[in-house]
């Protein structure tokens, strides 16, 4: 049994990294004795729509390197994995014809740990038209915004957690530090600047993460 990992972005979100972890774990608990995990990344092609004002452009000639690669690794997968917040308009812009490609060729669509962007009005509808024509095999959705207008469409729902929460099944070396005590600050959007500045006055060692390392205009 083949099963494709669709592998997310990192360079616009590094916590996409936690969550393709948490989903491989997942996949290797849940794995049948015969069973292949194939990643595949998203990164490339999603890179290679990235024009002027962030407009989704596709580039014909990355397009077609990418297909022609991935389906040689693809022809023959089950089961095709799709972990995160992938219930979009980017998302279904980009790779929506591949899931469709992927469905004629007999291969199940399962979503793991999914969720939508904005859940505006939009955006519900336009994800809704692709889920009903791909009738996925499994929606387990992270949040219960996307489970409410989500698993409808699909047999298997289940309104779950998101993937990140397994990353801690892998085996990982603990890294010592002696900055005790210390504070890791995960909230890096500027309107949470009340709280570092709280934060300040009673803590002297605190980490500051970053959850866009890579900004757009440096991706080419």
């Amino acid at each position: 049994m083949n099963i494709g990992l669709f592998t997310s972005v990192y360079f616009n979100n590094i916590g996409n990294g936690f969550i393709d972890l948490g989903a491989e774990a997942t996949l290797k608990e849940a794995l049948p004795e015969n069973g292949k995990i194939i990643k595949l990344s998203q990164c490339a092609n999603f890179a290679a729509t990235m024009g002027k004002g962030m407009i989704l452009k596709e580039s014909p000639f990355f397009h077609w390197l990418w297909v022609s690669i991935m389906q040689r690794f693809a022809k023959k997968l089950h089961y095709f994995i799709v972990p995160g917040c992938v219930l979009t308009v980017p998302f279904f812009t980009i790779y929506g014809q591949l899931l469709k490609n992927k469905v004629k060729e007999g291969c199940k669509i399962i979503f793991l740990g999914a969720s939508g962007n904005f859940y505006t009005e939009y955006e519900i509808n336009f994800v809704s038209q692709y889920l009903q024509e791909l009738k996925p095999y499994a929606i387990m959705t992270r949040d219960s915004v996307a489970y409410k207008h989500y698993a409808k469409f699909s047999q298997n729902s289940y309104n779950g957690i998101d993937n990140a929460f397994f990353v801690n099944r892998w085996n990982l070396p603990k890294v010592k530090t002696s900055m005790d005590p210390y504070v890791v600050l995960n909230f890096d959007e500027p309107k949470h600047k009340r709280i570092c500045a709280e934060l300040s006055k009673k803590v002297k060692n605190i980490i500051y993460t970053n959850h866009k390392p890579y900004p757009y205009y440096k991706v080419s």
